[in-house]
C-alpha cells in the first residue's frame, strides 16, 4: 500500500467516525425532541420490577356508577383487553423507598388515567400503611413506553363507594358505566369503610 493510499484510507476511517458520532448524537438529540427518552420514573420501575413477582391478570370489573366525580369517556375509548396484576415483592429483596403494588397491561391508550398500550405499573411513595400516612399517600402510574409521563392518581373522595376488600388484597381495575365509561383502580386502603379506595 502506498503512502497515498494509506492517507486516503485513514481519512475515510476518521470520516466514517465522525459519520457515527454525528448519527448517534442525532438520535438521541431526536429521542428527547420527540419525548422518547426514559423518564426517571420509568428507570426506577422496570429497575425495581426485577424484584418482584407478578401475579394472574385479571380484568376489569364492570360497575354502574352514575355519580363518579372524575372524567369519563365515550365506550369507543374503552380498551379491547385490559388486565391488571398484583405486584409483590419477591422474598429476600430489600425494600426500597417506593412500593410497587400494580401492573396494568392495555391494548390501548386510556389517557384520562395515564394508560398507555402496553405495560403501565401503579406504584406509591411509601411502604407505610397506617391509616395516618394514607392521607398523603402520593399513588403514580408509570408507563413502560419511553417517555409517555407519569399519572398522579387521584383518591375519589367517596370513601364507602369502593367492592369490599378481598382475602387476600388484590387491586383491581374496575370499568364504570356512567353517562360514559370510566377507568379506575381499586387499591387497598384503610381511609375507606370497605378498605378498598378508587383512583383515576
Amino acid at each position: 500500500m502506498t503512502l497515498r493510499q494509506r492517507s486516503v484510507l485513514k481519512s475515510q476511517v476518521v470520516a466514517a467516525a465522525v459519520v457515527l458520532t454525528v448519527l448517534f448524537s442525532g438520535c438521541r438529540w431526536i429521542d428527547r425532541l420527540f419525548g422518547r427518552g426514559q423518564t426517571t420514573s420509568q428507570a426506577f420501575v422496570l429497575e425495581a420490577a426485577k424484584d418482584y413477582d407478578v401475579g394472574p391478570e385479571r380484568g376489569a370489573i364492570t360497575e354502574t356508577d352514575r355519580g363518579f366525580p372524575g372524567p369519563t369517556a365515550p365506550d369507543t375509548a374503552a380498551p379491547g383487553t385490559i388486565t391488571i396484576a398484583t405486584m409483590t415483592l419477591k422474598s429476600g429483596r430489600p425494600r426500597g423507598s417506593r412500593q410497587l403494588l400494580a401492573r396494568i397491561t392495555s391494548d390501548k391508550d386510556y389517557p384520562l388515567m395515564g394508560i398507555v398500550e402496553g405495560q403501565n405499573y401503579i406504584w406509591r411513595n411509601t411502604w407505610d400503611s397506617t391509616a395516618v400516612a394514607a392521607a398523603t399517600w402520593v399513588n403514580t402510574l408509570t408507563p413502560a413506553k419511553y417517555g409517555k409521563p407519569d399519572h398522579v392518581l387521584t383518591h375519589d373522595s367517596r370513601l364507602n363507594r369502593y367492592p369490599a376488600v378481598e382475602s387476600p388484597h388484590q387491586p383491581r381495575l374496575l370499568k364504570l358505566i356512567v353517562n360514559s365509561i370510566a377507568f379506575v383502580a381499586c387499591l387497598d386502603d384503610p381511609g375507606c369503610t370497605s378498605g378498598h379506595c378508587g383512583y383515576y
